[in-house]
């Protein structure tokens, strides 16, 4: 018997979640996995021969190859979204859902929000939307290092939470963090939170690294 030959493009998100899980057992035997992972996306009986075993183990070989496509422009007629341009709001929720998820979970959820997906998503090939997130990812690293002071917040309080906490327990909820930053930049006024979220993430940005600019000057007195 022989068995088509499987790539990536054939690998929908749900697929890649279950593949996912089989690739992080650890109770499987070499022949289990080709078996696993072979169930996915062939049918074929109990019996097989050395010969059939060997045609299945050929058909699935993408997996020890690496899966990084380009971002596509749009996926099922949605155009992808601007990272430059997209609202603090959306930030916030791609970060969040990153921070907190392992990147096999995140990868659905992260790709409803670029090219405004439905339940839809998960029969997508991965292909079609991992590349986007990836590419968001590393957009957000760049957000990162280009900003560090709107993501520093100096608080003596937090620095004397942080040392009652042991080094392997996360220093503070990455939602609860962002809450904090958007607050701080309304300046404790709870009626401009709605308008902040709604920004572009970048003017936010700029403004808050500007508005901290010219606190640190105003209290060194230049």
């Amino acid at each position: 018997m022989q068995f088509k030959k499987i790539n990536w493009s054939d690998v929908s998100i749900r697929d890649f979640q279950e593949l996912h899980d089989i690739m992080n057992a650890t109770d499987l035997t070499p022949t289990g996995f080709v078996l696993e992972v072979a169930d996915l996306f062939h049918e074929f009986d109990d019996d097989l021969s050395e010969k059939d075993l060997k045609s299945l183990k050929d058909s699935i070989s993408f997996v020890s190859t690496p899966c990084k496509p380009k971002a596509k422009e749009s996926v099922n007629g949605k155009p992808m979204m601007q990272f430059s341009r997209m609202p603090l709001s959306n930030f916030i929720e791609l970060d969040v859902t990153l921070v907190k998820n392992d990147f096999c979970d995140a990868l659905p959820i992260c790709a409803q929000i670029i090219y405004d997906l439905g339940d839809e998503v998960f029969d997508l090939p991965v292909t079609d939307v991992i590349g986007a997130v990836l590419s968001f990812a590393e957009y957000r690293q760049n957000v990162y290092s280009k900003y560090p002071n709107v993501f520093m917040i100096d608080d003596e309080d937090d620095v004397d939470e942080a040392d009652d906490i042991e080094d392997d327990e996360p220093k503070q909820d990455v939602a609860t963090g962002w809450l904090k930053i958007v607050f701080l930049m309304a300046e404790g006024d709870l009626t401009k939170y709605n308008e902040i979220i709604s920004s572009p993430h970048i003017l936010v940005f700029n403004w808050a690294s500007l508005s901290d600019s010219l606190k640190s000057k105003k209290a060194s007195g230049n």
